[in-house]
């Protein structure tokens, strides 16, 4: 089984998938005014709540409620559910359902525990590369500091020449 990672960035991935489903039905010739991109919004926000819950439960009674309804629902929303909520619904879940399954399958997350970009996680997938980006990082920081101390010696000495102080 498979553990999906789009827990924190799953309003943004559902936003992009729904712009492509728009996208594709329009030039299909489906038509879509206002009143139907208010019920799109609604349907998605209810989607993107039941991923961000914590209740199981709670989580459980939604998605089979939105099962239950899916003929009413937008064709837009139909196909958003059917080709990636349904089938990886309990991949989403997992780590509610198991004890020990991590929200993320990406060790460098799961050591510093917050959402890396998708560059970073690239470039920490392996040791050398985590050690790299540590290394830069702290010449960064180096060079900073350094160049702030310079720069507060030359204003001191500047200070110095200009007020005709005796050395």
């Amino acid at each position: 089984m498979k553990i999906i990672t789009y827990k924190l960035s799953f309003q943004d991935y559902i936003n992009t998938n729904i712009k492509n489903i728009i996208a594709s039905y329009k030039k299909k010739g489906g038509k879509i005014n206002r009143n139907d991109r208010k019920v799109i919004k609604e349907q998605k926000q209810k989607i993107i709540d039941m991923i961000l819950n914590e209740d199981l439960e709670e989580i459980d009674l939604i998605f089979k409620d939105m099962v239950d309804n899916l003929e009413l629902s937008h064709p837009c929303i139909q196909q958003l559910m059917n080709k990636f909520i349904i089938p990886n619904f309990n991949d989403f879940f997992c780590y509610l359902k198991v004890d020990g399954v991590p929200k993320t399958s990406n060790a460098p997350e799961l050591n510093f525990q917050i959402t890396l970009p998708k560059h970073v996680k690239r470039r920490m997938h392996i040791m050398k590369g985590s050690e790299k980006r540590i290394y830069l990082n702290y010449e960064y920081r180096k060079k900073k500091s350094d160049e702030k101390f310079e720069e507060s010696m030359n204003k001191w000495t500047n200070e110095l020449l200009t007020n005709d102080y005796h050395i």
